[in-house]
């Protein structure tokens, strides 16, 4: 069996995020080995750093992501926001949030 090259299975993640399917149907849908897909998304979870707590506020987290953009979710509430945000504008944000 040949390895499939990196771009192979980058592309499969990005369009398997954008068509909101399960990682089975996907698989079915596209002739992809479903086990492999999985491996190949367990190694970019892994590669990730973990979310961060922020300080004296332990129901608040900031969690990275791969594609330039800071997550912050705190207790119903997700924001998603482009990792360029102004700092000020952030700062307002997250004093809200206390």
């Amino acid at each position: 069996m040949t390895r499939k090259p990196e771009n192979y299975w980058r592309d499969h993640i990005e369009n398997w995020k954008k068509s909101g399917l399960s990682v089975n149907a996907y698989s079915k849908q596209n002739g992809v080995i479903q086990s492999s897909l999985n491996k190949k998304l367990k190694a970019l979870r892994d590669q990730q750093p973990k979310a961060v707590k922020l300080q004296k506020n332990t129901d608040k987290e900031i969690l990275p992501s791969s594609s330039s953009e800071i997550f912050i979710e705190s207790r119903n509430l997700r924001i998603k926001l482009s990792a360029t945000v102004d700092s000020s504008l952030l700062k307002v944000i997250l004093g809200e949030l206390k």
